[in-house]
């Protein structure tokens, strides 16, 4: 069976422009997700809640 661009059929340059557009934002949004992940454990892993009460809240609010 031929394929659409065989059959005549081609995206526009701004579809592709709007198509790349969306994929890149959804890695960027992975990445960010990804990041937030990765600093929210290893900030609990830095010093146990409690003694360093001023520290985690800098830290939460960094994450948020």
């Amino acid at each position: 069976m031929p394929n659409a661009r065989e059959m005549g059929y081609r995206l526009e340059p701004a579809a592709i422009e709007q198509r790349v557009f969306n994929l890149e934002q959804r890695q960027s949004e992975d990445r960010s997700k990804r990041n937030a992940s990765a600093i929210e454990a290893l900030s609990k892993s830095l010093v146990p809640r409690g003694e360093h009460e001023e520290k985690w809240r800098i830290i939460d609010d960094a994450i948020k």
